[in-house]
């Protein structure tokens, strides 16, 4: 979108809506249109993508809340989220700006994830925030190994039920049943010492 200087749910040469968008483009004027804010300041990067992940969750004045329930849809078990900062061109003003997309799936067989972040929760307010993230952290799930990216995520698709064992590079482990058909299941580690599953509500049924 910021290559092409479009901001829609679709490209324009598709018909169906297939991703949920948003743009904050931080004008000095304020000046706003719908789905899109801008400054020809300079942005504030980890401030412009928190605050256009609450719009959309949150999703004030969309008559459906279709962000917030494509979101929250049980339905969807993988997303993919695209943050790109840019020039984009409105009205004959070019303004610095960020785009983020956010594509929800879910492949053909189903099957459930073990995922999480691995953290240091470095200004205690107990939950995950920018730059807190352990990377090259390495996580098992029984003999399939994978290391967290640069924000301390990791992932796992399960594809037979279970019982299995999840294991941090710590020594800390979490045993964990997966059923088919079930739920994702969010695991993390938090100041190496933590083992908190999603977000601390346990088991989801």
């Amino acid at each position: 979108m910021i290559a092409r200087n479009y901001f829609e749910h679709n490209s324009p040469e598709v018909e169906r809506r297939s991703i949920e968008c948003a743009a904050r483009v931080f004008v000095c004027s304020g000046r706003r249109k719908p789905g899109l804010a801008g400054t020809t300041g300079t942005l504030d990067e980890v401030q412009v993508v928190e605050s256009q992940h609450v719009d959309l969750f949150v999703d004030t004045g969309i008559h459906d809340r279709g962000h917030r329930t494509t979101m929250l849809d049980a339905g969807f078990r993988e997303v993919g989220i695209g943050i790109i900062r840019g020039a984009f061109t409105d009205s004959g003003t070019t303004y610095d700006s960020i785009m983020q997309t956010q594509d929800y799936a879910t492949s053909p067989v189903d099957s459930p994830f073990v995922l999480g972040v691995v953290y240091n929760d470095v200004n205690h307010n107990n939950q995950y925030d920018y730059g807190e993230g352990t990377a090259n952290s390495t996580v098992s799930l029984e003999n399939v190994v994978k290391t967290t990216n640069d924000g301390g995520g990791y992932a796992f698709q399960v594809l037979q039920a279970g019982t299995y064992t999840l294991r941090f590079v710590t020594g800390h482990t979490q045993l964990i049943t997966i059923g088919m058909g079930g739920p994702n299941i969010k695991v993390d580690l938090v100041n190496g010492t933590t083992v908190v599953i999603n977000l601390g509500l346990g088991p989801l049924r």
